[in-house]
């Protein structure tokens, strides 16, 4: 068990019996943490996540122990609205974790802006974003 204790230990394993659910985006964000659970390499430990940080507040919409999960299930051609990631990025490096903007309609123009103007990592295809998040 290393260093978890028991309860660590019982509390984790529940997690990874639950099926996640969200009542938004049409449980895009609830389906994608379920399989990525399901995976046996990622142990999510939340979904739709408030966080209050100095003057912001925000969500994220996957937490695990090394990453948070913006996940942006439709944008296409629309323009992508990157100021909730850039809370989620700050709020992300302040606890010493990863942030990834998962967004699997992005256009390379978009993933440019991201990465380029904001710092954001971007990730198009579930494949890759579960190699991340096992890392």
């Amino acid at each position: 068990m290393g260093s978890e204790t028991l309860d660590d230990a019982l509390r984790f394993e529940e997690l990874e019996k639950r099926r996640w659910v969200t009542t938004q985006d049409n449980n895009f964000t609830g389906k994608l943490a379920t399989r990525l659970q399901d995976s046996g390499k990622v142990r999510v430990e939340g979904v739709d996540v408030d966080y209050s940080f100095g003057q912001r507040n925000g969500d994220l919409d996957i937490v695990t122990s090394k990453y948070n999960v913006e996940v942006k299930s439709g944008i296409g051609r629309n323009k992508l609205k990157l100021n909730q990631s850039k809370k989620n990025l700050e709020y992300s490096q302040s606890q010493g974790k990863g942030y990834i903007l998962y967004s699997p309609k992005a256009t390379r123009a978009q993933i440019k802006v991201a990465e380029e103007d904001y710092g954001i990592q971007v990730i198009t295809d579930e494949k890759v974003l579960l190699r991340m998040l096992s890392q």
